[in-house]
């Protein structure tokens, strides 16, 4: 690993040991640019598992920016007791951390940061309660947005419907939605938000775009022989610099079976 690489993952490294010492539920790591003493009214959160990040995580992001003033990529560390394969979460936060930087030149301000919350309504709270933003919205792909409303991931409707409804005092959706074999046509899913009990706080984007796009194809794609096909997918996959992060550090190259 060369010694920029090196010095990024211990960096991070330290960084995680110090959030899991001190029992905090969410803490972010580090910002791009450098943090300002003033500080926005609307805050997106991106929570997603960034293994690795892909087109679509910057594609729904940048689009979601048009709207809002500042970006939090948000790191789910709950297991930090345990291997996580394929990539640790300090090799994730490197390459969230490209991504970071990127959006910066942009003209937006990314923090990186990480939490111990597995729900959505518990990782809201630190962000919203602390009194520092008016807005805060939360940008999911269609998947989470079923896992945070359909019934079945709650004991029951009356425990579901407590849960959202201190999630939503909260917080807003933003949900990027693309035809999918599994999940139906736009069409489709822009009905089940529209039947849901929750629509006035979930908005709606369309993400063609970024159709095909999944972390999971990109290690896939990684661990497979080389070739024009291989590298042309994955260019329209991933951005050039993330790639070389993976590429150079041998990450994905192990089959392991893991979240997308």
């Amino acid at each position: 690993m060369s010694s920029p690489k090196r010095s990024l993952v211990d960096t991070f490294t330290r960084r995680l040991a110090a959030f899991h010492a001190s029992a905090l539920p969410l803490q972010i790591l580090s910002t791009h640019p450098c943090p300002t003493s003033t500080l926005p009214s609307r805050l997106l959160v991106l929570d997603s598992s960034f293994n690795p990040p892909t087109m679509a995580h910057a594609q729904m992001a940048r689009e979601a920016l048009r709207k809002h003033d500042r970006l939090m990529l948000l790191l789910s560390v709950a297991n930090a007791d345990k291997r996580v394969q394929p990539a640790g979460f300090a090799s994730r936060l490197c390459l969230m951390d490209v991504l970071a930087r990127k959006m910066a030149v942009d003209g937006a301000v990314v923090d990186l940061a990480v939490t111990t919350r597995p729900l959505f309504a518990d990782k809201v709270a630190p962000v919203a309660d602390s009194g520092v933003y008016e807005e805060v919205v939360f940008l999911v792909g269609f998947d989470t947005l079923v896992r945070i409303l359909d019934v079945k991931y709650y004991d029951d409707a009356d425990k579901r419907d407590v849960v959202l409804a201190s999630f939503f005092r909260r917080a807003r959706l933003l949900v990027f939605i693309r035809p999918s074999d599994v999940w139906g046509s736009a069409d489709e899913q822009r009905r089940f938000v529209e039947e849901s009990a929750w629509r006035s706080r979930v908005d709606v984007r369309f993400g063609d775009e970024t159709e095909g796009v999944s972390s999971s194809r990109v290690r896939e794609l990684v661990r497979m022989p080389g070739g024009a096909g291989r590298h042309e997918e994955l260019a329209r996959l991933v951005d050039e610099d993330i790639l070389h992060w993976i590429e150079s550090e041998n990450l994905y190259c192990n089959h392991v079976q893991s979240s997308s």
